[in-house]
């Protein structure tokens, strides 16, 4: 699929994964610091060969899965 081809019923371009990437970085930088309060959930422990840290954070209506890099979370 490259960029610009029509999908769906109302015709919405279809983007490759790198643009749909790029336009999702880009509204978030847009955002500026942003700071998410949640219930962590489904907490998985330092994953044994990264130590990464993999868990969901949530509220009633949604969930956002997390990596916490392994230097972030030795500070």
């Amino acid at each position: 699929m490259s960029d610009g081809e029509p999908f769906g019923p109302g015709g919405a371009p279809a983007l490759s994964v790198s643009a749909a990437l790029a336009a999702a970085q880009e509204a978030l930088e847009q955002l500026g610091e942003l700071w998410i309060e949640g219930e962590i959930s489904e907490y998985r422990g330092a994953y044994r060969g990264s130590g990464h840290h993999y868990f969901k954070l949530r509220d009633a209506e949604a969930q956002l899965d997390v990596k916490l890099w392994a230097g972030v979370a030795a500070r």
